[in-house]
């Protein structure tokens, strides 16, 4: 800030002086927040300070431009640029860079069937950390490999985070599958029973001598004496 003095002389040598102040302000702190990332999809908060009167840009991730608190959205990384003015009309330009990451990979595997073994170990790719769910099938629902030993059909869902924080969901289903055969029963010599399996889209009964069809689901026994049928389900 500074006085300026002035001496006039008019025509007649006659001097006078007169003086202006000039006051220098100093420009605004602007500060458009610190650089951050971002997962895709995500929305961040931007807070500027250091003035009273605040405009941002690009506009079209912003939820506005004229505030000093904004919300962000953009879905590549973005510089986003503020100009704070202060109450003597004093103006400085920040900016902050908001990254914006993938959203991960995430592979919960292959689906699979369960014939009966006592379990399955699943293995899920594409993060550092996983939640698997339902859990309560599962050996250890907060790792990528755990062993799944489900009673029914079942869909599992792994939620992973990647090394950026970002998540991602997948799903793979383990279809059960158990044989069954009716139980039997008693006849008379001569006569026959029906038999009937599930569980499966191929069967084989054996001894397959006394039946009517030893290969379809359905088949007709008539042996001679008391005999114990098996059925193998595919």
């Amino acid at each position: 800030t500074t006085t300026y003095i002035v001496a006039v002389t008019d025509s007649n040598g006659c001097e006078d002086m007169d003086t202006v102040t000039v006051i220098v302000n100093p420009l605004p702190l602007a500060d458009a927040g610190p650089d951050r990332p971002i997962c895709i999809f995500d929305t961040t908060t931007l807070t500027a300070t250091g003035g009273t009167i605040y405009q941002w840009d690009p506009s079209p991730f912003l939820s506005g431009t004229t505030t000093s608190i904004v919300q962000a959205f953009p879905n590549v990384t973005t510089t986003f640029y503020v100009t704070v003015t202060d109450v003597n009309m004093c103006s400085l330009r920040d900016s902050v860079v908001i990254t914006v990451n993938p959203l991960p990979i995430v592979d919960a595997g292959q689906d699979t069937t369960k014939c009966g073994e006592p379990g399955i170990q699943l293995q899920a790719s594409g993060g550092i950390g996983y939640i698997w769910f339902p859990a309560d099938s599962l050996s250890d629902p907060n790792i990528g490999n755990p062993i799944a030993t489900p009673t029914d059909t079942t869909t599992y869902y792994v939620l992973a985070t990647d090394v950026n924080g970002c998540r991602n969901i997948d799903s793979m289903t383990i279809s059960t599958m158990y044989a069954m055969a009716n139980p039997g029963g008693t006849i008379c010599f001569a006569d026959s029973i029906g038999l009937v399996a599930s569980g499966g889209i191929g069967y084989s009964w054996a001894p397959a001598a006394p039946l009517s069809y030893p290969l379809r689901s359905r088949t007709m026994a008539g042996p001679d004496t008391s005999t114990r049928f098996i059925v193998t389900v595919l």
